[in-house]
């Protein structure tokens, strides 16, 4: 393992700050692209899931997935456990 690679934790931080860009497409449909641990990571974080799960967690190769955006409108602070 790169002792300089991004963590898991890290790599939530930063998507947390991507969903929190996409309160303003609330009535929009939204195409994101990513490699599988960005995608395994915005899965963990959109479902309300714990890190924890990260390693159990699987996105299809080259699938579309739909994940609900709901969470990030209804909630006013949006802030998902990151714990490992």
């Amino acid at each position: 393992v790169d002792p300089n690679a991004e963590t898991p934790e890290l790599v939530a931080v930063r998507v947390k700050k991507f969903l929190a860009t996409l309160d303003y497409y609330e009535d929009e449909i939204i195409l994101v692209v990513s490699h599988a641990g960005v995608g395994r990571v915005m899965r963990l974080l959109l479902m309300g899931e714990s890190m924890a799960d990260l390693a159990r967690t699987t996105i299809p190769n080259c699938k579309p997935i739909e994940l609900p955006l709901q969470r990030l409108f209804e909630e006013t602070t949006y802030e998902p456990s990151i714990k490992r």
